[in-house]
């Protein structure tokens, strides 16, 4: 029978994509609603808590999302062999859209997530929506968005259009997913038992 997780846990959702796309950026711009910022140094990683509702009315929950952002240049088969990855339970992915050669990699990215956490909500998000998009950029975006059967977003870091929406969207699918999932457990490097939602 499935398992609903308790709306009060912290949710991991884990930030992808090739380098200086702005997903730091997107965090910062996050960052007047974050509760907090801490660094991870063992992991090369900082966790950002952010607290967004999801639902109406008797149904509304409030969900805390422990965003993870890598910290350096690792590429996505390198993370999937370390820890960045376990236990997410969602994953944003994000490509600039000034530069179309990060978004078509964003597959890479996604499928390395899911290798490790399984197959998790995911949200494309394109970014510096706000700059004139690279030509087929917009495009290589829908695509992609549609390959993964996943909701995609152009969003601006530096005006702020759409960062939060496609946040709460991730959230909102998480928490759907979660109702529908049963826990599993899987082995960190070291070999000790990672409770993950496949």
């Amino acid at each position: 029978m499935p398992v609903a997780l308790n709306p009060s846990e912290r949710r991991k959702v884990c930030l992808a994509g090739e380098p200086e796309v702005g997903k730091t950026s997107l965090l910062r711009r996050l960052a007047p609603q974050a509760a907090k910022t801490t660094a991870m140094p063992t992991m090369d990683a900082t966790v950002t808590e952010w607290e967004v509702p999801v639902g109406r009315g008797p149904d509304r929950v409030e969900v805390w999302l422990t965003i993870w952002d890598v910290v350096g240049s690792p590429g996505p088969d390198e993370l999937a062999d370390g820890a960045y990855f376990f236990a997410a339970q969602g994953v944003l992915a994000v490509g600039d859209l000034t530069r179309p050669a990060t978004i078509r990699a964003l597959p890479t990215w996604i499928e390395a997530a899911r290798r490790v956490a399984g197959s998790v909500p995911v949200v494309v998000l394109g970014n510096r929506a706000d700059l004139p998009f690279a030509p087929g950029a917009d495009e290589a975006l829908t695509a992609i968005g549609q390959a993964f059967e996943a909701p995609i977003w152009r969003a601006s870091a530096r005006s702020g259009e759409n960062v939060e929406a496609a946040a709460r969207g991730l959230a909102e699918a998480i928490v759907a997913s979660s109702s529908r999932r049963r826990p599993a457990v899987s082995e960190l490097p070291d070999g000790r038992a990672h409770r993950r939602i496949p």
